[in-house]
């Protein structure tokens, strides 16, 4: 018996966001992990796909917020 394939959220969705930003967070820490390893010295500069993953996260969080803003999440205790 084929079990069904998962419904993929709608792009923009609030499900879609929050899929993006934990594969953002994966992402970070693994870009993270990679650039401890590598043992950068004492001036360290931020990995320019770091940066990347930051502004993404960061547009991803404000749409969270405007999304609740609008009322399409409910409020947090």
């Amino acid at each position: 018996m084929v079990s069904p394939s998962p419904v993929a959220p709608q792009p923009g969705s609030i499900r879609a966001l929050i899929e993006e930003l934990a594969q953002l967070e994966d992402a970070v820490r693994s870009v993270q992990r990679q650039s401890a390893s590598t043992g950068a010295g004492a001036e360290q500069v931020l990995d320019p796909q770091l940066l990347e993953l930051l502004k993404r996260e960061a547009q991803i969080v404000a749409a969270l917020r405007r999304a609740r803003h609008r009322g399409s999440l409910p409020d947090s205790p």
